[in-house]
């Protein structure tokens, strides 16, 4: 006769639980790229109060930064990429056709 012999598998680890895990919403509202400021706050605003946060506060920090697209970035914010957009006067050396030198303007 031939015996059976049982063996036990061991236990897989347990996940750690949290102890204060935030909620989040099921699903986060996908703003439209030409929404204006004005729906942008209000649609974040509801779903701040939805997920039971200081709205007032949280809200205002999440205006703070906006999604934009490489291109609404550039128009928006020039002089990220290519330095200050804003007029000045300096004297720089050019060359006069006129003369064939170069002078100082």
């Amino acid at each position: 006769m031939s015996q059976l012999q049982v063996v036990k598998k061991p236990k897989e680890p347990k996940e750690p639980k949290l102890e204060n895990p935030k909620k989040l919403p099921n699903k986060l509202t996908i703003l439209n790229p030409s929404a204006t400021s004005e729906e942008i706050e209000n649609t974040i605003v509801q779903e701040m109060s939805a997920m039971s946060v200081s709205a007032t506060a949280s809200a205002a920090d999440l205006v703070k930064y906006q999604k934009m697209s490489d291109k609404e970035h550039i128009l928006k914010k020039p002089d990220t990429y290519i330095g200050s957009i804003d007029m000045t006067e300096t004297e720089t050396y050019v060359y006069d056709a006129a003369t064939s030198s170069i002078v100082k303007r």
